[in-house]
């Protein structure tokens, strides 16, 4: 490398229709690049280029970087991010990412203020998107500048310091509710009603609800075990699907949910009850008629009512859980405004952890939490009457009154 003595600015000469700048790189590596074909913007890439450079040269490229446009920096931050994380959870991180730094427009890194991703953000809300929607816009943004921070491509992350929408229950646009014990019971009775129901369809060759078309004979997939184990679990919906049958360990009485499905990218292990293990035992014979084949450690636990797996998007699972709750008397998105949906299984479930003196840490541990500060926040829908037995334990007042005053 040639550190005694500056490398110049390089040549720029004009090749055909186009500007091409031959020029010497911090390392000492002779390098040539197409710069367009118009002179002024070629020459300002020109500039940029050289300045960077001979930042680099002089031991601050992170300063250089600052130069850098917010795209291009995408373009050197998702390679890494994708090793990290999980499929599903790039495909959401780029999506979003894409989405803010194309509403930036040609932004550079030094360029960037903090009101520019208040704009993003408020732009988001004004859409119709939850506070929690619009601040993930935002921390992903947030994520890739400090991750350039930290790998030393910019000096400073600029929106390091922006504060987050508050996203409290009052600020959100959905908020789940949790089934009581009755809601629960209501629940399942209409669900297996309703399999019973359409098992008769399908096997007659009918189609029901506007779901798959059925063969005559064919057997249906139940859903009833898809709820319940939504509900005795606590997992998500995304874990749940991918998990199969070897991730079930009928003799410890287990399901294993694998760092690769789960959002926190760490393995869970979930005690199942005595009595889910039995259902699941009758719900794997169940498949294997329908495969006509033995049911393999590679297939999944939960199958959709033609008998495939469930897809990523869950569509055609809130229609069918829709066409149960309406059937099980239950209001679909209540007076106080929360719904009931596939992820309000998850809420009963964590709430039923809290109602029946689990405790805070192992709630957290069951569902997969990396704080249970959140556990706490989000999922405890605890009621008046939850809290009933631990207000009733206290001794009355006129009694403490009274043993006072006699002692």
């Amino acid at each position: 490398m040639n550190r005694g003595r500056a490398l110049g600015p390089g040549a720029l000469r004009k090749r055909g229709k186009v500007w091409v700048l031959d020029w010497t790189s911090a390392d000492g590596r002779r390098l040539r690049k197409v710069l367009g074909g118009d002179r002024r913007t070629a020459e300002r890439i020109r500039a940029e280029l050289i300045r960077a450079r001979d930042l680099e040269l002089a031991g601050m490229g992170a300063e250089g970087g600052q130069e850098k446009l917010l795209a291009e920096l995408l373009e050197e931050y998702l390679p890494d991010l994708q090793a990290r994380v999980t499929p599903t959870h790039f495909r959401n991180v780029e999506q979003r990412l894409r989405h803010v730094v194309e509403g930036l427009g040609e932004k550079r890194v030094g360029d960037l203020r903090p009101m520019d991703a208040v704009r993003v953000r408020s732009e988001a809300t004004a859409a119709g998107a939850s506070n929690r929607t619009a601040n993930l816009l935002i921390d992903r943004l947030r994520a890739m500048l400090r991750w350039a921070e930290e790998n030393e491509l910019i000096g400073v992350n600029p929106i390091r310091r922006l504060k987050r929408l508050p996203e409290t229950r009052d600020h959100q646009k959905y908020r789940r509710r949790a089934l009581t014990e009755e809601e629960i019971a209501r629940l399942l009775a209409a669900s297996e009603a309703d399999d019973a129901e359409c098992a008769i369809r399908w096997q007659l060759g009918q189609v029901y609800g506007g779901g798959a078309k059925a063969r005559p004979g064919s057997l249906r997939v139940p859903q009833t075990p898809f709820w319940t184990a939504l509900l005795e679990t606590g997992a998500r919906y995304g874990e749940l699907r991918q998990a199969t049958w070897g991730d079930v360990d009928f003799d410890r009485g287990e399901l294993l949910l694998r760092s690769e499905n789960t959002k926190s990218r760490k393995q869970r292990a979930i005690p199942l009850r005595p009595e889910t293990i039995e259902a699941l035992r009758r719900l794997r014979a169940l498949h294997q008629r329908v495969y006509g084949r033995l049911a393999t450690v590679a297939d999944p636990i939960c199958l959709s009512p033609d008998g495939r797996p469930w897809g990523r998007y869950t569509t055609n699972c809130i229609r069918i859980l829709r066409r149960v709750v309406e059937r099980a008397g239950l209001a679909w998105i209540d007076q106080r405004g929360e719904k009931l949906d596939v992820h309000a299984l998850r809420h009963t479930a964590t709430t039923r952890l809290l109602r029946n003196g689990a405790g805070l840490a192992r709630t957290q541990r069951v569902i997969g939490h990396s704080d249970p500060k959140l556990t706490a926040a989000v999922y405890g829908h605890l009621e008046a009457d939850d809290l009933r037995d631990a207000v009733e334990a206290l001794p009355p007042l006129r009694a403490a009154h009274t043993n006072t005053a006699a002692s």
